[in-house]
């Protein structure tokens, strides 16, 4: 007798292992990955890394521009009404309004905009630029330059650490020369 998916009436074939049919088998990885709090992360980091790109933003706006001004009609109207019933029955809920206005949220969100807008400052130094911003009041460029030495791999900090390393090779090279004129 022919084995069958566990999920529905479709035949397997005689060398599938998973039980599953090939769409009863996808729904199912589909699920366990997006249950699984690390594939989530995974997922999410790709997708920062695409928009990072510079124009891939741009790009996928122009695309959805496309997509609405081909779409027909009814479809336009069915999604309005759809947004329109989202609105009216979740995100208008008492409790979705509480948790978006809570002080861990708005605290999150601004964090959030201080990552997007600082993304070229490592967070230990944010510290820093904000009292080189508010406290010596150094404007944002003159700020960023200041700080700039300090990151790793930027122009700045490579050639801070070659100064660096020239000024030590002197420094050494100097205390070795005045050791042999002693010794003489």
């Amino acid at each position: 007798m022919p084995r069958t998916c566990t999920t529905c009436p479709k035949t397997l074939g005689l060398k599938n292992k998973s039980g599953f049919c090939q769409s009863c088998n996808g729904r199912r990885t589909a699920l366990m990955l997006h249950a699984d709090p690390v594939m989530r992360e995974r997922r999410r980091e790709g997708v920062s890394r695409h928009f990072a790109v510079p124009g891939n933003g741009m790009r996928r706006t122009e695309q959805l521009r496309a997509r609405i001004a081909t779409m027909p009609q009814e479809e336009r109207e069915a999604r309005a009404a759809w947004g329109r019933k989202l609105q009216r029955d979740v995100l208008s809920r008492p409790d979705v309004i509480a948790k978006r206005n809570a002080p861990a949220s708005r605290a999150k969100a601004a964090e959030k905009r201080v990552d997007r807008a600082l993304a070229w400052c490592p967070p230990r130094l944010r510290g820093q630029y904000r009292d080189l911003i508010y406290r010596k009041h150094f404007s944002a460029t003159e700020a960023r330059a200041a700080l700039e030495p300090e990151i790793p791999g930027t122009a700045a900090h490579t050639a801070r650490v070659i100064a660096n390393f020239t000024d030590v090779q002197r420094l050494r090279a100097e205390r070795e020369q005045t050791q042999k004129e002693q010794a003489y």
